[in-house]
C-alpha cells in the first residue's frame, strides 16, 4: 500500500499531489495489466 494511501487511512492529510501521483501510479498498473492480459486475444482474432 502506498504511503499516500496509508496516510489518509491513518487520519493524516496526504497532499493532493501525493494522492494524484498514487491514482496515476494505479491507473497505470491497471492499464499495463489488462493490455498485458488483452493483447493476445486482440491480435489473435
Amino acid at each position: 500500500m502506498s504511503q499516500a494511501v496509508k496516510s489518509v487511512l491513518a487520519g493524516e492529510s496526504a497532499s493532493i499531489g501525493e494522492l494524484l501521483a498514487d491514482a496515476a501510479g494505479v491507473l497505470a498498473l491497471s492499464v499495463t495489466m489488462a493490455a498485458v492480459l488483452w493483447l493476445p486475444a486482440i491480435l489473435s482474432a
